[in-house]
């Protein structure tokens, strides 16, 4: 836009534009007009613009919105990363089913904060296709990059492998040098203050208590 803002034309899976959003530099401001001739498609739209909005006016204040599937176990949020149909959802659910104490706190779109030096998990409007639409919050006990494999292993990341790890799972526009600086900024912040793990796995028990033994151990 002549402003440095942005026009964002969203579509839904058929690709039918849903809703067009404008919005200034910052994303503090943003118009939406929903397209869709479907109630469901009208739905769409809103929702997906008010998630970039949220994603892209916070990300220099120290806030993530990641996708993940995120379990909670004894008071803490573990986050699960992975590309779409790896199995985050299937691992975290094998955490919920087999180790008891377990809550599933989002399935898809969790937002992460660092508060007085802490990061902290929190719940949001955006879970996919699992109804999780949970206020709650958690500190993060640690974040798994989940990889699929034909036997069960798990390792402790470097710094750099955590960040390159990360970095995808996060919602961001690397055009953008507010954005991607601030998103940037808070995973590297996020790296020094707790532990990134790699599972390999299969989708079965054996996986989440590996994991579960390994990150609260």
């Amino acid at each position: 836009m002549p402003d440095g803002g942005y026009q964002f034309h969203l579509r839904d899976v058929d690709g039918v534009v849903c809703s067009v959003m404008q919005s200034s530099p910052d994303f503090r401001q943003c118009q939406v007009c929903l397209c869709g001739e479907q109630a469901g498609q009208r739905a769409y739209g809103l929702n997906s613009a008010l998630m970039m909005a949220y994603a892209f006016s916070t990300a220099d204040h120290d806030t993530l919105l990641v996708h993940a599937s995120v379990i909670r176990c004894g008071g803490r949020a573990y986050m699960m990363t992975a590309p779409s149909g790896t199995g985050k959802s299937t691992h975290t659910r094998l955490w919920y089913d087999n180790i008891p104490g377990c809550d599933l706190m989002n399935d898809d779109n969790p937002v992460l904060r660092i508060v007085e030096g802490k990061p902290v998990v929190y719940g949001s409007p955006w879970s996919g296709k699992t109804p999780c639409y949970r206020n709650v919050s958690a500190p993060v006990g640690a974040i798994v990059r989940i990889r699929q494999c034909p036997s069960n292993s798990i390792r402790k990341l470097s710094p750099v492998e955590a960040l390159a790890a990360l970095l995808p799972a996060m919602s961001s526009m690397k055009w953008d040098r507010r954005v991607y600086g601030g998103v940037y900024g808070t995973v590297a912040r996020l790296i020094a203050l707790c532990n990134v793990y790699e599972l390999g796995c299969l989708p079965n028990a054996g996986a989440a208590l590996l994991c579960h033994d390994t990150v609260t151990g």
